[in-house]
């Protein structure tokens, strides 16, 4: 882990004090196994990203090919998904030296989450209905971003067409 995640993990600690919660460091979750910085188990639980400068181009330390880090952008893209459909709530940070009133400003709007804390964890809402429902939701966006590369192939080709003929008729 990174100088700035390891501030953000004595910060965090400090914080979640106040709610007698705890987190867990690296925890990896859903099929793509996204892999958190920090997770704390509300429900839904609650995930804190460091995104340090490997988040936002390639660095021969984090990475040895491209391939490796367009792989890690998949992972981010895949986070940022799950956080969309609900199952985590993602807030992500690049501060390395954040404050604890910083962090407190992070974590606003989710301070009933977090009173509720545990406890609620515990009564997880699994049902058939509610996996089915989030299923159909993520084949959606799947099936949306799949005709919207289609439609962008599709535009791009006649574009080319387009001006092929017009290079042929000078």
């Amino acid at each position: 882990m990174s100088k700035g995640a390891d501030n953000l993990e004595q910060k965090l600690a400090q914080f979640l004090k106040r709610y007698n919660l705890t987190y867990k460091k690296e925890v990896c979750i859903g099929k793509n196994k996204a892999r958190y910085d920090f997770f704390i188990e509300t429900e839904p639980p609650i995930a804190l990203e460091f995104d340090g400068e490997n988040h936002f181009k390639p660095n021969a330390h984090f990475f040895k090919t491209t391939e490796a880090f367009d792989n890690y952008k998949k992972n981010d893209n895949a986070k940022n998904e799950l956080s969309r459909l609900g199952k985590v709530h993602l807030i992500r940070t690049t501060n390395k030296e954040l404050t604890l009133k910083e962090l407190e400003v992070l974590f606003e709007g989710y301070e009933e989450l977090l009173e509720k804390g545990v406890a609620n964890a515990s009564k997880k809402t699994n049902s058939y209905e509610d996996r089915k429902e989030a299923y159909k939701e993520a084949a959606r966006s799947y099936r949306h971003r799949k005709y919207l590369e289609f439609a962008e192939k599709k535009r791009a080709a006649a574009k080319d067409r387009k001006n092929s003929k017009r290079t042929d008729e000078n």
